[in-house]
């Protein structure tokens, strides 16, 4: 399990998928993201498990669990 600092944006990679930016600089796939995050701009904080046996299309980093999160 892991926390992640950053900025919620929306990659148009395929049918579009929502990241986090992470004040490391590290991008991170979100899955199971709640919907009042899903904003373009949004500083949050992200808890989840990074899936190391999965895979996307958007291939935009590793991908992120979310099971927490909330904004700043």
């Amino acid at each position: 399990m892991i926390e992640v600092t950053g900025t919620i944006d929306k990659q148009d990679v395929g049918v579009g998928t929502w990241v986090i930016k992470a004040t490391d600089g590290t991008v991170y796939e979100l899955r199971q993201l709640p919907n009042d995050l899903k904003q373009k701009g949004l500083k949050a904080v992200v808890t989840g498990t990074v899936l190391e046996d999965a895979m996307s299309i958007a291939m935009v980093g590793p991908i992120l669990s979310v099971t927490k999160a909330a904004t700043l």
